[in-house]
């Protein structure tokens, strides 16, 4: 079942891998709409959402906007250019996944029971570094087999250092050669031999020696999650419902320590500067150091904290569901009394919160089921209030951008007083997003069309740009080799399937084009009779020839000089009627000639 499974996600991935590429389509915002809250059309994309699937929900973290859709698949699109990194299913469908999270490599998707880890840019699975050991066993040409295989964790193309077992110490750690594995067995492989310059040959009892990465397919927990899993690049900390939170070594499984909390945990705990920031839903806010948990402070509200506590330079803002928000001093400063964890100020609303605040410049952003509330970071005063289903993307110097979610409105306000500046209706929006850092704003849709803007006077989008991201990301460089191949296939099947279609073609007799392919080439004298028949159509007669005079016996020689001249005589006449015969026979040939150019 499991192997069927990962059979159908790998199908599933590489249909959709000739996809992750930026496909631009028609906009969300025109233009003008645009330039009325005062922003431009920076990217338009439509991210391959797999066939009859949608977003059900869409979240920004960091660099990367994430599509995941109902049977837990996910579209990752970096949100600075609109190119789609990557897609892959993240746990099987059905099962309740929460996240991302990002650490600086990986991003973390909690399921029921394990966390899936990928990497942050191409979507590949993250490795556990392994250290191998073997042996030669046999060496034929420049073949070898040694004593590990697919077990260990050996793959196709790893190249593995040869270490002398000669027992010279001097060089007992140093490879001389290098063996690149072609076939791989369960517990054997074999490979080709690399030879270095050195004149030491690879012989049965060398050392194999090699590190490597074994794809992590999912870190299994041996508890069930409460809260989605944070990470560095090396530990993991998740809230179990047990009432405890862990400190794992992800890519080992190792657990570092746990330590209990008085409540479940809901909201994904807050990584900064080495420390660890969680509530539970006791009411209690806690830090403590990463490596060590050693504790550093310890808050109490007065009801469940179901969100996760904004962490900056010096607060901690905590939004409780007694209705109030709080802020905690983060560290202790010199020229103030107060200690890590003490309250700087405390503001109650009407209503419970909604979302975890945003901080920005020297106001808090919170909303509550009432609306939107903007309060002085430095002492919680409320400085205006919108009310309604408005909530906050982005501010950009002293103004703002909001999401209306009610109406499908983009709506710019200033910051000191929340006056309205502008709104565009976007219709068919069905989700806005935003990137504080590179002053992004984001809308999309849940069939997979988004559209980014920017301010006025940001720099258009370059391709430098957006070469500079493919160049970073190895799956997007293996993909521009795919898509090359598939052209290729492509092509070659078409051309295929137009052959098969083409009509036979009946075969080339090229040797009856010779004008004399009927003369015979025989020097021997022809049978039958020709120019028999004149232009009449009657016989012609025949023409007999006179026969030739045959040749008489030589007369002795004279024995008188009288004798002699009468021979000579006789000579002179035999000459004479060969001549005559030789006429004869030439005015015979002439009239075969003549007989010839009537034929």
């Amino acid at each position: 079942m499991i192997l069927r499974k990962r059979i159908a996600t790998a199908i599933l991935i590489g249909a959709f891998a000739f996809s992750a590429i930026p496909v631009f389509g028609q906009t969300l915002v025109k233009p003008e709409s645009a330039e009325r809250i005062g922003m431009q059309s920076f990217w338009h994309a439509n991210a391959p959402m797999p066939a009859a699937e949608f977003a059900t929900r869409a979240t920004l973290v960091d660099d990367n906007i994430y599509l995941i859709s109902p049977s837990n698949i996910v579209v990752a699109v970096h949100a600075g250019t609109g190119v789609v990194r990557w897609v892959t299913r993240v746990a099987d469908p059905g099962q309740t996944v929460v996240g991302p999270t990002h650490s600086e490599n990986f991003a973390f998707f909690t399921g029921p029971g394990s966390v899936k880890v990928v990497d942050r840019r191409t979507g590949q699975p993250a490795e556990q570094p392994r250290k191998l050991r073997g042996v030669v066993i046999t060496v034929a040409h420049d073949v070898a087999e040694i004593s590990l295989g697919r077990a260990h964790g050996v793959r196709l193309d790893d190249v593995l250092d040869v270490i002398s077992a000669s027992g010279n110490s001097a060089r007992s750690t140093e490879a001389f050669a290098r063996i690149k594995i072609t076939v791989i067995g369960d517990r054997t492989s074999k490979g080709r031999i690399l030879q270095d310059e050195r004149t030491e040959r690879v012989r049965s009892g060398d050392r194999i020696w090699g590190d490597i990465g074994v794809p992590i397919d999912a870190v299994k927990l041996p508890f069930a999650p409460a809260s989605p899993a944070v990470a560095n690049d090396e530990d993991m900390f998740v809230g179990a419902a047990n009432e405890r939170m862990y400190s794992i070594r992800f890519l080992s499984g190792f657990q570092n320590w746990q330590v209990s909390t008085p409540g479940n945990m809901s909201a994904a705990a807050v990584l900064h500067g080495g420390n660890l920031y969680f509530c539970d839903l006791d009411g209690r806010c806690a830090a403590a150091t990463q490596r060590r948990r050693e504790r550093i402070f310890e808050f109490q509200t007065e009801g469940a904290i179901f969100l996760s506590p904004v962490v900056t330079e010096d607060h901690v803002l905590v939004a409780s569901n007694d209705r109030s928000l709080y802020c905690l001093q983060r560290i202790r400063m010199d020229d103030s009394p107060r200690r890590a964890g003490d309250r700087v100020w405390q503001h109650r609303f009407d209503d419970p919160p909604e979302k975890s605040p945003v901080a920005s410049g020297d106001l808090v952003f919170h909303r509550t089921s009432a609306g939107l509330f903007a309060v002085s970071l430095e002492d919680g005063a409320e400085k205006w209030n919108r009310p309604g289903s408005a909530e906050f993307l982005a501010r950009m110097d002293d103004e703002a951008y909001l999401w209306e979610s009610a109406g499908r409105k983009l709506i710019r306000v200033k910051v000191k007083d929340g006056e309205e500046v502008g709104t565009i209706d976007i219709p068919s929006a069905d989700f806005a997003m935003a990137n504080v850092e590179n002053q992004l704003v984001i809308v999309g849709t849940r069939d997979g069309r988004m559209t980014c803007l920017r301010p006025k006077d940001a720099p258009y989008l370059r391709p430098s740009q957006l070469a500079l991201v493919l160049q970073n990301d190895e799956k997007a460089r293996r993909l521009n080799t795919l898509l090359a191949d598939a052209k290729q296939k492509r092509e070659a099947e078409a051309a295929a399937r137009a052959e098969a279609a083409r009509p036979a073609e009946r075969p080339a007799y090229s040797f009856l084009d010779d004008d004399d392919w009927l003369i015979s080439t025989s020097n021997r004298m022809p049978v039958g009779t020709r120019n028999v028949v004149g232009e009449d159509g009657k016989l012609k007669p025949k023409a007999v020839k006179k026969p030739k005079k045959v040749k008489e016996d030589v007369k002795p020689k004279p024995e008188s000089k009288e004798d002699e001249e009468d021979v000579w005589d006789d000579d002179e006449e035999k000459k004479d009627d060969e001549k005559k015969d030789k006429d004869a026979d030439d005015e015979d040939s002439e009239d075969d000639s003549d007989d010839d150019d009537d034929w």
